[in-house]
């Protein structure tokens, strides 16, 4: 959904009135039978127009997200997707506007593709199932009928043929998403046509390449018309039914061609091409620009107003009568106590790490300019620009006595500057890699001479203390994994960090002074009678003699720690604690799960989910406030569009923004900007900008809107319907799941069992899945037809949650099955979910209790989406053996030292990968091979290994920021480039229907030749 510079000179062109307005970002417009209208989304509504253009009216007004609007074949009504329930679901509207109608109820996603010739029928993808099957609907509403079934792999985009008995869709890839516009790989679409029937065997790939080809339709002469990228940029083609004699019909380019419809007598086409609508007279080969109007209001209202009581920031001024924070980007001052707010800054960019330099001004950095300074803004509103670089200058912390400010310019400088302003001195150059998190990169010593840092190295980093007036660096401590920036105890003799390590991150604390010898014996003679002195200065002394070596672990599994008024707090285990340097450990109270403390405040103030509480005597005082924050939307936007890409060009991994017309880019998207709708518009353009750089891992969300709707919850009995069955109009079961509800042994349903009724309602008079709705953990009664005779059921249905689960565990369960029997149980079989700890320690756990008398094992990361841990299993993998145990009692056995005290697996292995195996599941891949563990089977990997964060935005928004790269150590960069198997198997989806895996049988072929027991 985009709009072009096209389309704005038009409006202006046109003279229209104040009260009209071009329409700009459509999605989904599809023609009327005749091609004489267009019906499209806009708004988040359905809109109609004439195919020429012109004036378009509004048929639909709701909260919800009415999408991919089509005319019905007869022309009498609009069927259209939408989430008023909470899910996508199917809906249709007389084509005046009349008669809503809802046609689906499954608590599932459904996405619309087209409906058949005959007007009987609609077609789509659906995640009832597994990730994404092909399902059918009558056109009145009912259930889905399942057309394809497979847990994991993704069919969508379905059209029949114009005599019902073909049906053409795409697998692989992901539906109206070009995560490379204009490059290919194996996660990409293909095109198939089979036999219009549930879960057919005749499926037949019409394509076979590497680009994306997508959104099929049949023509009515039989042909097909599609999108593909394989010229480069996506565009309409169109081939035979057969796949043959494909060509090129039109001529885009700088952008995406997404959701072309057809009209029924097969003259027009209409799709989606940044945003604008456009119309292909098929025939004649002639594409055309439609552009419609609008009345000028808008159900978004231009200004965001909203009472926030929480904040990002806090901070104190020197005198504690007042405090600052920040919200929304802007900043505030109040009372310290909480209360009444007042707005210090005036930028709609975000404004933020504020400190205060005296009592009535306060230092900040602002991203105004298009890259981060420090400001000023004292108490009245007037703000300065204190301090700019040529790069940007952040992560600001002031020294206890206010006279120096230590700032970050870059990757590659800390330096010092002045309070009262002027030339900046450089402290620390070197690898600042955190620099960018906006966050401070050293912490004052309490008597303001020192500052701790955290210095990083190619292995893990340094612990230093750097005296500030003449650059004296002491390292105070090592991490092998790098850790949390160091601190300093409130009386300065500690500097305590958290380090990374294999069993989490562990809390070091350094005596920075070896403490006195203590003799008990001399206890009372030691005893000091002069009064304490209450204003008595902290004085830093470092003994560098032994230094590093009186660190000690005092805390583990803790984050966020800050020393406050003597004390030392962090979250242990996610309790927010108070720890000991002897290392006690006391849960704070009142506190809910994590929190943290505020560095460099006179008070403990203690942060919990966004509010402030100061904690003294054992007790939370809350600091209540309400900010009434009133924000121009479309000004908010120019400036979350000017940070999200002064991001992507500060932290992208690849600095030539992978060769890509950057400043052309930015200015295409520059100009889409005043025609976004709402929020979830701009993040959704967001989107569609950064897949223009061609990476993975890359995308935009927009900020959780609370809905005021409760999504609807279908029960699930733990069986799938029988799709042939139900096709004729019967409820039978086609399988069922072990242990879930229609397993149990007194409601137990068995293949074959015809459902006549659910509480006494006939499943034939209306859907299943609406009398299911609110059913999960109820009692329901079923009728049921078995063998001949009907029968009562009692059944409690569970959560449909459960069913990705569930429907996951029984495909790994098939897979090793097969194995074993292919094998006449010689090998075994594993999948790994996710390179993640629970999947890693699922292996190791089936490692070591399946592998027993087997001769080799079968490795599987299909369908596995990445994580971190593949270093940790080829690190088991690789493993050869050095030395044997034996015992007494039985010696001619012979255990590997490696699995004796450890974990190995020690015998062959083969490895199997296809286009859905992503990330670091590609990077094991890569291992697997690099390191000769054996053969690889399956498909190319996805081609997206990037190292990658969340980039929070001010307005509650992120993107996902790549910002590391990986390449093979020939120096090929992974991303894009997926990972080759040994032998190629594509996927067969006949095969799988009909009982088998292609894959899995090639695997243990190679496997069993491999260990010699074929």
């Amino acid at each position: 959904m985009k709009f072009s510079r096209f389309a704005l000179l038009s409006f202006l062109s046109l003279g229209l009135s104040a009260s009209s307005l071009a329409i700009g970002r459509v999605s989904g417009p599809a023609p009327s039978p005749d091609g004489k209208q267009i019906v499209f989304s806009w708004q988040g509504d359905i809109w109609v127009g004439a195919a020429t253009g012109g004036d378009a009216r509004r048929l639909t007004v709701h909260p919800g997200n009415d999408v991919l609007p089509k005319f019905t074949p007869d022309g009498r009504r609009i069927v259209f997707m939408s989430d008023r329930a909470g899910s996508q679901d199917f809906y249709s509207i007389a084509r005046d506007g009349s008669d809503l109608q809802r046609l689906s109820y499954d608590a599932s996603t459904e996405s619309f593709a087209s409906i058949s010739p005959d007007g009987k029928f609609l077609l789509g993808s659906s995640n009832a199932f597994g990730r994404g099957n092909l399902v059918k609907l009558p056109i009145g509403g009912g259930d889905l009928t399942q057309m394809t079934r497979h847990p994991l792999e993704i069919q969508y985009s379905a059209s029949v043929s114009p005599d019902g008995k073909r049906m053409v869709f795409v697998n692989g890839g992901s539906i109206g998403t070009w995560r490379d516009i204009e490059g290919n790989g194996s996660n990409t679409g293909e095109i198939y046509v089979s036999s219009n029937e549930p879960l057919a065997t005749d499926a037949k790939r019409l394509t076979t390449n590497e680009f994306h080809d997508s959104f099929p339709l049949f023509t009515p002469n039989g042909d097909i018309v599609f999108v593909s990228n394989r010229n480069g940029w996506p565009n309409i083609w169109r081939m035979r039914a057969d796949g043959s004699g494909a060509r090129k019909i039109t001529e885009h380019s700088r952008g995406a061609v997404r959701y072309p419809s057809l009209s029924a007598n097969g003259e027009l086409l209409t799709y989606e091409f940044d945003g604008d609508v456009y119309a292909l007279s098929l025939e004649a080969g002639v594409t055309r620009k439609v552009t419609f109007e609008a009345p000028g209001d808008s159900r978004v209202s231009p200004m965001i107003e909203e009472a926030v009581t929480t904040a990002d920031d806090f901070t104190t001024s020197p005198d504690g009568k007042r405090s600052v924070i920040s919200v929304r980007g802007d900043l505030y001052v109040m009372p310290a106590r909480g209360g009444t707010t007042r707005k210090l800054t005036k930028s709609a960019a975000q404004d933020n790490n504020a400190v205060w330099v005296d009592n009535k001004t306060v230092l900040f950095v602002s991203g105004r300019n298009g890259k981060r300074e420090l400001w000023t803004v004292d108490m009245d509103g007037n703000e300065k620009l204190f301090y700019a670089d040529a790069d940007d200058v952040m992560g600001i912390t002031i020294s206890p006595d206010r006279t120096s400010v230590v700032a970050s310019v870059g990757y590659k400088a800390i330096v010092v500057i002045p309070a009262t302003g002027g030339k900046a001195k450089t402290l620390l150059s070197g690898q600042f890699v955190d620099a960018y998190d906006l966050g401070p990169q050293v912490e004052w010593s309490p008597d303001s001479k020192w500052v701790a840092v955290q210095m990083v190295n190619v292995r893990g980093a340094t612990i230093d203390a750097v005296e500030v007036a003449t650059g004296k660096r002491i390292v105070v401590g090592t991490t092998s994994r790098g850790g949390s920036l160091p601190r300093w105890t409130t009386n300065g003799k500690g500097i305590f960090y958290t380090a990374n390590t294999e069993d989490g991150a562990n809390l070091y604390y350094v005596d920075l002074v070896a403490p006195d010898t203590r003799y008990s014996e001399d206890d009372l003679d030691k005893i000091d009678d002069t009064p304490a002195r209450p204003d008595a200065k902290v004085e830093v002394k470092i003994d560098e003699r032994g230094l590093v070596e009186r660190t000690r672990i005092i805390a583990r599994e803790v984050s966020g720690v800050v020393a406050s008024n003597g004390q030392i707090y962090g979250n242990v285990s996610g309790v927010f604690s108070v720890i000991s340097t002897t290392g006690a450990v006391t849960a704070v109270p009142g506190v809910t799960g994590p929190a943290f403390v505020l560095p460099g405040e006179a008070r403990t103030i203690v942060v919990n989910g966004g509010r402030f509480s100061v904690f003294a005597g054992g007790v939370l005082a809350p600091i209540n406030f309400s900010v009434a924050v009133k924000v121009n939307a479309k000004e908010e936007e120019k400036a979350l569009f000017q940070e999200i890409t002064w991001a992507l060009e500060k932290m992208f991994y690849d600095p030539t923004m992978h060769g890509k017309d950057w400043k052309g880019i930015k200015a295409k998207y520059t100009a889409m900007m005043p025609y976004t709708v709402d929020r979830s518009d701009f993040y959704a353009m967001i989107g569609e900008m950064v897949e223009e750089l061609e990476s993975s891992h890359q995308g935009a969300t927009a900020p959780r809107v609370v809905s005021t709707t409760r999504p609807e919850s279908t029960g699930w009995m733990g069986f799938d319907w029988d799709a042939k069955a139900m096709a004729n109009g019967k409820y039978v079961v086609g399988f069922v799941y072990a242990g879930l509800p229609a397993d149990l042994p007194d409601s137990r349903l068995i293949v074959g069992d015809e459902i006549l009724t659910i509480n006494g309602v006939s499943v034939k008079s209306g859907p299943v899945s609406k009398l299911m709705i609110g059913t999960s953990g109820t009692k329901l009664k079923l009728e049921i037809s078995r063998g001949g005779k009907t029968m009562p059921i009692l059944i409690k249905p569970t959560s449909p949650a459960a069913a990705s689960t569930v429907r996951y565990n029984e495909w790994v369960k098939w897979n090793r099955a097969q194995v074993e029997s292919l094998s006449g149980g010689k090998l075994t079989y594993h999948h790994i979910e996710g390179m993640n700890e629970p999947s890693y320690q699922k292996f190791l756990w089936e490692m070591r209790t399946l592998t027993t008398g087997k001769n080799g094992v079968v490795l599987d990361v299909r369908y596995n989406g990445g994580g971190s841990t593949s270093h940790k299993v080829l690190g088991v993998l690789i493993k050869r053996p050095w030395l044997y145990r034996t015992f007494r009692a039985a010696p001619e056995t012979l255990i590997s030292e490696d699995i004796f005290r450890g974990d190995a697996l020690q015998m062959p292995s083969a490895l199997m990968t296809n286009q859905y195996s992503f990330s670091n599941a590609e990077i094991m891949s890569e291992g697997f091979q690099r390191l000769k563990m054996g053969p690889v089977i399956g498909e190319r990997t996805g081609g997206g290994v990037i190292g990658t964060g969340a980039y929070m935005l001010w307005d509650g928004g992120m993107i996902r920021m790549p910002a590391i790269g990986c390449y093979t150590i020939d120096g090929e960069n992974l991303e894009g480039n997926g990972r080759k198997p040994t032998t190629t198997v594509p996927f067969d989806l006949n095969l799988w229907h009909a009982g088998r895996d292609s894959q899995l049988e090639e695997t243990v072929r190679q496997l069993l030749k491999k260990t010699g027991k074929d």
